[in-house]
Order: structure tokens, then sequence, then C-alpha cells
């Protein structure tokens, strides 16, 4: 996904999760500066939390929880 974004003329951040967990300097400073934030298999009460935190802000919030098992019902 970021290097399709780079090629069409966007700027990219890619931050450690433990950034975007603890919201950090740097964590708020690339959100910040972002239009758009994506958020990839990080279920948990944190990582929900800073969503809402930063739509709230006004972001454009992408998140894939393609692995939360636990949240699937039985087909």
């Amino acid at each position: 996904m970021a290097d399709a974004l780079r090629k069409v003329g966007h700027k990219v951040n890619i931050l450690n999760i433990r950034h975007w967990l603890r919201d950090t300097p740097e964590s708020r400073l690339a959100c910040s500066e972002s239009d758009i934030i994506f958020i990839q298999r990080v279920l948990a009460e944190e990582s929900i939390e800073r969503a809402r935190f930063w739509r709230n802000k006004g972001k454009v919030m992408v998140i894939d929880f393609d692995d939360s098992y636990t949240h699937v019902l039985p087909t």
C-alpha cells in the first residue's frame, strides 16, 4: 500500500506499532501531517482509542483487522 501511494505522489510515514499504541510524539507528528491513517492488524483497545482520537480530529481512518479470528462469525 505504501509503495502504491508513493508512486502517485503521496508522502507516506510508516510507524512501528509501539509508537502508535503509546501515542508517542513521533506518532502524533506523523498522524497530524497525514490525510489518511492506515492501521493494520492490531485489534487492541489502545489502537481503537487512537483511531477514534484521530477520526475526531477529522482524519480518514482505514483499519484492516484481517486476523481478528475471535470476531469472525462461524459460517
